[in-house]
């Protein structure tokens, strides 16, 4: 079986995206984020083949707000607090949790790419059939996916919590090391990018002004809206 999760915040003002709080007011950002939330969840539901979705959602008493601007999206999706210190732990807390509902393939996203195509999951869960371990880079040195298989993962999950500095460019690198270390067999996706700052805030601008003009399918609507709002 494969799992989808999807690792959020609930939208509280002024704590979600704090680095865009230098160049947008905490309504705006606020406002942003639940667009990238919203996106994230529609890009989950296009990609195929997946049996549970769920949203992993930080802090613990933040559920009832994310079901609220989530609305019927949030509708067929599973929740459950994020567990733990650091990033690492939560994950691999999450992982096994999932692990225990009866996954054999899971794949954790953020809710920072609201442009990432569905494509990329896809192969990460194709992916998955043959590697231990899957990760998505991303273009600010971490990474936007990341994917385990039962077997011999499962009792590794530990490589998440050794040797890795948490929001720094050294991610991605460290990461990769960790699960090398673990003898676990790795596979990376395509690069893709988050938008965490003022110039991923403008990428992601020309970015949707590009698919707008193509008329791509899979098209941030909740996000370009937001945006459009902010001109």
């Amino acid at each position: 079986m494969n799992h989808l999760v999807l690792f959020g915040k609930a939208p509280r003002l002024g704590q979600v995206k704090t680095r865009l709080l230098s160049v947008l007011s905490p309504l705006r950002v606020r406002s942003l984020y639940i667009a990238f939330l919203r996106d994230s969840v529609a890009t989950a539901r296009r990609v195929s083949g997946v049996h549970r979705f769920a949203i992993a959602f930080a802090p613990a008493d933040g559920e009832r707000l994310l079901r609220q601007e989530l609305g019927r999206m949030a509708r067929g999706w599973s929740f459950l607090p994020q567990r733990g210190g650091d990033l690492g732990e939560r994950m691999r807390r999450a992982f096994v949790e999932n692990f225990q509902q009866g996954a054999k393939r899971i794949v954790i996203l953020g809710a920072d790419s609201p442009t990432l195509p569905a494509r990329l999951v896809e192969n990460a869960f194709a992916a998955l059939q043959t590697a231990d371990v899957v990760l998505g880079p991303s273009t600010d040195g971490g990474f936007y996916l990341i994917g385990v298989r039962r077997l011999k993962a499962e009792g590794r999950m530990s490589f998440l919590e050794r040797g890795i500095e948490w929001s720094t460019e050294r991610v991605l690198e460290q990461t990769i090391a960790a699960a090398r270390r673990a003898k676990l067999k790795l596979h990376l996706l395509d690069p893709w990018y988050d938008v965490d700052d003022a110039a991923s805030l403008r990428f992601l601008r020309t970015h949707l002004c590009a698919l707008a003009a193509c008329r791509s399918g899979e098209f941030p609507k909740h996000t370009w809206r937001a945006l459009s709002k902010m001109r």
